[in-house]
């Protein structure tokens, strides 16, 4: 699947699995705007969903009804 804009990347990556836990433990937050809580920037986020999209290439979801 191609992601044409890495803003994506965070809800692309939570759809096979990557989680945000990893990086931030608050709610204030999709990934794509810094967090209140803990002030770790988009950019953060953005760049570890990234890295978690090459790592697992070949993961499969199940289809939430919008593929």
């Amino acid at each position: 699947m191609l992601v044409s804009l890495d803003w994506d990347y965070p809800g692309i990556a939570g759809t096979f699995g990557w989680r945000m836990s990893g990086e931030c433990h608050h709610s204030g937050t999709d990934g794509t705007v810094d967090c209140p809580d803990c002030g770790i920037t988009a950019s953060t986020f953005i760049t570890a969903a990234g890295e978690w999209l090459h790592d697992n290439i070949g993961a499969i979801a199940d289809d939430p009804g919008y593929f």
